[in-house]
């Protein structure tokens, strides 16, 4: 029996082994490639983190916070659309490698439902975001390129 997995390709940064690891919410576990841990250790994921370090603070517990929710995910999601990247993984669940990605560039392919892919160049204005993102996030800099990448969870 054969295994379907989700594919990837995008214009960004591709983590691996290296650097420092740390939790970004993962159920699993490991998941953010950073070099400045310093307050990633929060519960949330990716977008949270992102957030919280442009000034966008949770409104706290849930159970006592609910109300004020729907506005904090509105603004979340505004903030992570204009930072024009995500976060996300590849390789599998039980060993979960981080990449980032300019989301306009970002082709998905999930279990096995195939994307056509026109081709493509990298925007020059895609470093520049990244760059900003990075920095942000404190994710270690290294040349950004074309990736492919697959995820088996």
């Amino acid at each position: 029996m054969g295994v379907s997995t989700n594919a990837y390709l995008f214009w960004g940064l591709c983590g691996g082994d290296e650097g420092h690891w740390v939790n970004l919410g993962r159920e699993y576990g490991d998941g953010g490639y950073v070099e400045d841990t310093e307050g990633l250790d929060e519960q949330g994921d990716w977008e949270d983190i992102y957030a919280a370090r442009m000034g966008l603070e949770s409104p706290g517990p849930y159970d006592e916070h609910k109300d004020e929710y729907p506005a904090y995910w509105d603004a979340k999601r505004k903030l992570v659309e204009e930072s024009g990247c995500e976060i996300n993984w590849h390789c599998s669940g039980e060993y979960a490698m981080p990449f980032v990605a300019v989301s306009e560039s970002l082709t998905r392919a999930a279990r096995g439902d195939p994307a056509k892919v026109e081709p493509r160049e990298a925007k020059p204005e895609w470093e520049a975001k990244l760059r900003r993102f990075c920095e942000v996030m404190g994710v270690k800099w290294s040349e950004p390129g074309w990736w492919l990448a697959s995820y088996w969870g």
